[in-house]
């Protein structure tokens, strides 16, 4: 598999007033390749979290380099980062990040308004992802009008409808009951099986972590563990 995501010795550190702070991630070298199912794991506060935002081009490093698609994003000024984030990154985060007074499909369609695509095709192409993830008669609800795991669909198809490369979820099940967590984990596995999207995923849970083939264990801001797992 080609090598799509490439960290190299990448630290974050954020002020800490009069004292040293430790760094949030410290000397950390991870690639990721095309395809790949990715889990992060660690304890609150091993640095798990800030390591997606880095990949995500969400932050920056403090040190070190990291590479999207073999750029280096850290040569990037901000708009050319920006429009590197938007082609390449879905997001999925625990709290959905819905837009209460907006319908479903017009949250699907939102990132499609930034990139100038005209409206009725926005629409189509936001329903279209809507009635995949079995929400197609949903889309002129609004969140307070969906259940929580109808409101990670729709966070998903909201992820989905730029055709990014990766799917970035923080915590994706955690605002959920275990039911709806698997329903919606069944959902990045279908994506990641059967469409190739690379899947990168930050957890505490096992069980969510077991959909992963490759396991990386944060501890402090550094890893601890990066191991194939499950079926090759």
């Amino acid at each position: 598999m080609a090598e799509l995501l490439k960290a190299a010795r990448v630290c974050k550190r954020y002020p800490g007033g009069m004292a040293e702070t430790p760094p949030a991630v410290e000397e950390v070298s991870l690639e990721v390749a095309e395809g790949e199912f990715i889990a992060i794991v660690g304890a609150s506060g091993s640095g798990k979290s800030t390591f997606l935002n880095l990949l995500g081009c969400l932050d920056v490093p403090s040190s070190g380099a990291y590479f999207v698609g073999g750029e280096d994003t850290g040569k990037l000024p901000e708009p050319e980062l920006a429009r590197l984030r938007n082609r390449t990154f879905g997001f999925v985060f625990q709290g959905f990040h819905l837009l209460s007074r907006v319908s479903a499909v017009d949250n699907v369609a939102l990132p499609l308004l930034y990139c100038r695509v005209p409206r009725r095709r926005r629409r189509e192409k936001a329903q279209a992802l809507l009635e995949q993830l079995g929400l197609g008669a949903l889309g002129h609800r609004f969140p307070n009008q969906l259940s929580g795991g109808q409101q990670q669909r729709v966070a998903i198809a909201r992820a989905m409808v730029n055709d990014p490369r990766v799917i970035l979820a923080d915590e994706p099940t955690g605002s959920l009951d275990s039911k709806t967590g698997r329903e919606v984990m069944d959902i990045l596995r279908d994506m990641n099986q059967r469409l190739g999207m690379t899947v990168v995923l930050v957890t505490h849970a096992p069980e969510v972590a077991e959909y992963a083939r490759r396991l990386v264990r944060f501890v402090d801001g550094r890893v601890l563990e990066d191991r194939r797992v499950g079926a090759p």
